[in-house]
């Protein structure tokens, strides 16, 4: 899966229909770079540092064994295939929004998959946080199966996250409608 974070200019892309973002694509792993800007418009922190240890309170998961409702911890490296996993009522990265599966039986391409993300991801947004995307502080970014995952794996699944560019989020954000 590939982790993807949304630019400053896709509030713009977003309100255009245009959704063009750079895509990184690695086999069997997912990307983790750092949030960038969100809702409010301010540039993001880089990635939050962790240390080599799990936090108290985290638990190991394979990145496929994530679902909605679950919170995990970015982590340094930029590609990985498990992630810090934690309690959403602990400080946390990023929250499990939606997830969907992108139809078809041919891998659709890098651009069509990061397009059917974006889209997907910012129709649910506003559902889940309480309040239209160009109007809020949070920001998304959305998990993609990549060529790969998906020949050999099946996978066809897209999950949403929500994060906070500015800082972690202890509980969820689902209705804070900021």
């Amino acid at each position: 899966m590939t982790l993807h974070s949304l630019h400053s200019t896709l509030r713009t892309a977003a309100l255009t229909g245009l959704a063009a973002l750079t895509l990184v694509t690695l086999a069997g792993c997912i990307s983790l770079p750092a949030p960038s800007s969100g809702g409010g418009g301010d540039e993001g922190p880089a990635a939050p540092a962790t240390s080599d240890s799990a936090p108290a309170g985290s638990e190991t998961t394979d990145v496929f064994l994530l679902s909605v409702g679950d919170c995990f911890n970015d982590g340094e490296s930029q590609s990985v295939q498990d992630v810090q996993q934690v309690d959403c009522a602990a400080a946390h990265d990023y929250e499990v929004y939606e997830a969907f599966d992108i139809p078809g039986d041919d891998y659709p391409g890098d651009e069509a998959v990061d397009e059917a993300a974006t889209n997907g991801c910012g129709a649910s947004f506003a559902t889940f946080i309480g309040i239209p995307y160009e109007q809020s502080a949070y920001d998304f970014n959305h998990l993609t199966p990549t060529a790969d995952s998906w020949t050999k794996g099946g996978d066809h699944e897209v999950l949403c996250l929500v994060y906070d560019p500015s800082n972690k989020v202890s509980g969820t954000l689902a209705g804070v409608a900021s």
